[in-house]
């Protein structure tokens, strides 16, 4: 009896060790193109709507590819990687060395920083 209690301990601790690397769920939800449609935080505080004269774009696609255009034009064009999930708060880091603690939010995507950004799922 002992070792099945001990069997299933090291299995389920064994699970609860696994990387959460590359989180699918993530992934597939992050999948498509998102358009800023404000910003809050900075010097105020407060929450502005994002310049329509600015379009930022930021596209999650095949998994892997990831990029930001301006006014239709490219500015940043890299690689991404999802990880982890804690509280619902995971990290996108970028194949140029940058990251973001993100979350979703009434179908919206956040990036969370001194300054977060709110964005909006763009119909494909």
């Amino acid at each position: 009896m002992n070792k099945v209690v001990y069997f299933l301990i090291l299995i389920v601790t064994a699970a609860a060790c696994s990387s959460d690397d590359d989180n699918p769920s993530v992934a597939a939800d992050l999948d498509g193109s998102w358009k800023l449609i404000r910003s809050c935080g900075g010097f105020t505080g407060g929450c502005s709507p994002a310049d329509p004269n600015n379009e930022e774009i930021i596209s999650f696609l095949n998994g892997m590819d990831y990029t930001v255009t301006r006014n239709g034009s490219i500015e940043i064009q890299t690689t991404y990687e999802v990880v982890g999930d804690t509280n619902n708060v995971f990290k996108i880091n970028l194949g140029n060395g940058i990251s973001y603690d993100c979350r979703f939010t009434d179908s919206k995507l956040i990036y969370l920083d001194n300054m977060s950004m709110e964005y909006s799922k763009v119909d494909d």
